[in-house]
């Protein structure tokens, strides 16, 4: 009897948990649409409102300019975008409640003249010890060219790094 309980508590447990990331990974693949979008028409503007209070009231000049570097970065004009995947990191403790929770969708690109990309944003959906940091923390821009994924990359915004002080 006590390990059918067991199982069930645990089943359950399981359950719950799963259907929270389920939300957020939906969520953030209608979201990242639009995302994509704003790089496909160079919107600066648009992009910097994705960001993190902490980029926006501490870095915003300098982020801008790393957008518009991003944009000079691809090669032509953004003809075809498709959604990869995206990589989650969640932390529970406090009775199950989730205290982070990142994810990075990613997206291939390529442009009119024939080049192809990769751009991943590090979105971190909940972090209750930083909340100034919820937002687009980062956007890489990776070149893809004749081998996938050489050094060819271009960074916006900040690596946040989930354990430092």
């Amino acid at each position: 009897m006590v390990k059918k309980i067991l199982i069930i508590s645990l089943l359950l447990v399981c359950v719950l948990l799963t259907s929270c990331t389920m939300k957020y990974r939906s969520d953030i693949k209608k979201e990242s649409k639009t995302w994509i979008k704003y790089f496909k028409e160079e919107d600066a503007e648009g992009l910097i409102e994705l960001f993190c209070s902490d980029i926006k009231d501490n870095y915003y000049d300098e982020t801008l300019e790393e957008i518009e570097t991003a944009f000079e970065f691809i090669d032509g004009d953004i003809v075809s975008y498709e959604f990869e995947s995206e990589y989650s990191l969640a932390q529970t403790k406090d009775n199950f409640k989730t205290i982070f929770y990142c994810c990075d969708p990613v997206y291939f690109v390529e442009t009119n003249k024939g080049e192809k990309y990769m751009i991943r944003f590090c979105y971190h959906y909940i972090w209750k010890e930083k909340p100034e940091r919820e937002g687009v923390g980062s956007i890489r821009v990776l070149y893809e060219g004749d081998s996938k994924f050489n050094d060819d990359e271009v960074l916006v915004g900040k690596l946040y790094e989930v354990n430092e002080e």
